[in-house]
């Protein structure tokens, strides 16, 4: 065998190892994928619709917040598994991407709600959502409150 089969061979078992490893969490990698996806979507619509001039930078983060947020993923579950406690690293995955959809939810909601006119149906209802996203679903969840309550003082100093 010639050496270039050899790395392919080697390129494939790698990769083939690792998408067996992160099995448990490929659903959540798709979820990730597509909520990042419509993210990207509605903040080019955003700008398309507000006048503003294509952005490779902006588009480009896309790209860095996939990267970043699949690194991290598979980073907690990799530990978890190398500690022999699957379960419990997909669950802290599961409160993560919990969290990524809260902020990039939020985002959308955001961004779609800057495309509309104020005063229609549409605004209101997509206000309403964003309202509770932003303000109710918080409420629920104390430690979210407490770090949104840190940022706000941080942001006055």
């Amino acid at each position: 065998m010639n050496s270039l089969t050899e790395i392919k061979t080697l390129v494939v078992t790698a990769f083939g190892l690792l998408t067996s490893m992160f099995s448990p969490i490929q659903d959540f990698m798709m979820a990730m994928l597509i909520l990042l996806t419509v993210n990207l979507f509605f903040g080019i619509a955003s700008a398309v619709a507000r006048g503003e001039k294509w952005s490779w930078k902006k588009a480009s983060m896309f790209f860095v917040f996939c990267g970043g947020l699949f690194f991290c993923f598979a980073s907690m579950f990799a530990v978890g598994h190398f500690l022999h406690n699957d379960a419990e690293a997909a669950l802290c995955v599961k409160y993560a991407c919990f969290i990524a959809v809260w902020v990039f939810g939020t985002n959308i909601l955001k961004n779609w709600r800057k495309m509309r006119r104020k005063g229609t149906t549409t605004y209101k209802f997509v206000d309403i959502l964003l309202y509770v996203l932003t303000v109710q679903f918080v409420e629920k969840l104390p430690w979210v409150k407490k770090w949104q309550d840190e940022q706000s003082d941080s942001k006055d100093v």
